[in-house]
């Protein structure tokens, strides 16, 4: 088996969580509250493919960062980052 065989994988869709879908509602109101629903749009489109690394930077920035923000919002943004569909439910949202 080669090393190449998961290095580029996508993450498959699963089921999102109610806790997630109320993560991203709650985010997807403050970016209306602001105007900057396209803006956001073309960034969430236009960085599809880095998700995934952004979410294992996170995990590996957790200890530092449950001291800003709490542990069950950071995991929350993991999982969302690591599933394509909350990322199709985002711009459903955004919309």
């Amino acid at each position: 088996m080669s090393i190449w065989t998961n290095a580029f994988k996508i993450p498959q869709k699963k089921v999102l969580k109610e806790e997630e879908k109320i993560f991203i509602e709650k985010f997807t109101n403050e970016i209306k509250k602001r105007n900057l629903s396209m803006p956001s749009a073309i960034l969430v489109e236009g960085t599809l493919p880095m998700h995934n690394i952004t979410s294992q930077l996170i995990v590996f920035a957790f200890p530092f960062l449950r001291f800003i923000f709490k542990e069950q919002d950071i995991n929350t943004l993991v999982d969302i980052l690591q599933n394509p569909a909350a990322l199709e439910y985002f711009k459903e949202k955004i919309d």
